[in-house]
């Protein structure tokens, strides 16, 4: 479905408590506290663009002008007022994307309220720039796969397979494969596969699809 664009007001978002914070790639309106947790993100965007080109093989000259809106939020019921949550989303519980714009609930871990930003941000990438997401599995397995990153004096590190669960707080991709597994309930690739577009409601496959991502990607066979 094509994305209709969003009237945005400024100052009407201002009064409301929002703030805009303007990159490169990426405008992002926020009602979040000034701080690190989410004023670092439109400079981060502007670094993961260059990673998305190289992974995707994509020049990156396409994506030079590419750039989207983003929404942050702490308390939804300002972006409703404003019209920058509108009521035709479907319903999602972390964050979304349809065509420039994405969204995403602030989370108590900063490392996740990036996360979120990233993974959506890779779903715009993948829909706007490469034209396809691909079915469920591999949308969802690539926009967690180049999510979770690494973010260090600066330098941003997408792709990244982390060592400990204390680099990734809040994400749990590992935890969630670890507990199926343990309950007699792990899946196959083709099971994975099968996911339809519906089942990302829940949290279990986003584990499963990163793990499959990461499999495929790290296998000399399949990368």
């Amino acid at each position: 479905a094509e994305a209709s664009t969003l009237p945005i007001d400024d100052t009407r978002a201002a009064v409301a408590g929002i703030r805009k914070l303007t990159g490169k790639h990426l405008t992002l309106y926020t009602d979040i506290a000034i701080g690190p947790k989410v004023d670092v993100l439109p400079g981060m965007f502007d670094l993961a663009v260059p990673q998305w080109c190289a992974y995707f093989g994509v020049d990156p000259s396409d994506a030079e002008s590419w750039h989207i809106t983003g929404f942050v939020m702490q308390d939804k019921t300002r972006f409703q007022a404003t019209g920058l949550l509108p009521d035709d989303l479907p319903p999602f519980s972390n964050g979304y994307q349809r065509g420039p714009y994405i969204w995403a609930y602030d989370q108590p871990d900063t490392y996740y309220c990036r996360h979120l930003v990233l993974h959506e941000g890779t779903h715009a990438f993948m829909d706007l720039v490469l034209g396809s997401f691909g079915p469920p599995w591999y949308a969802e397995g690539m926009a967690e796969l180049l999510g979770t990153h690494r973010w260090q004096n600066g330098q941003l590190t997408l792709g990244y397979f982390p060592r400990d669960k204390t680099e990734t707080p809040g994400w749990g991709r590992v935890k969630i494969i670890q507990d199926e597994l343990a309950e007699g309930q792990g899946k196959m690739p083709e099971n994975i596969m099968e996911y339809g577009p519906r089942a990302h409601l829940q949290n279990a496959p986003y584990g499963w699809c990163w793990g499959l991502a990461a499999f495929f990607d790290a296998h000399p066979q399949s990368q």
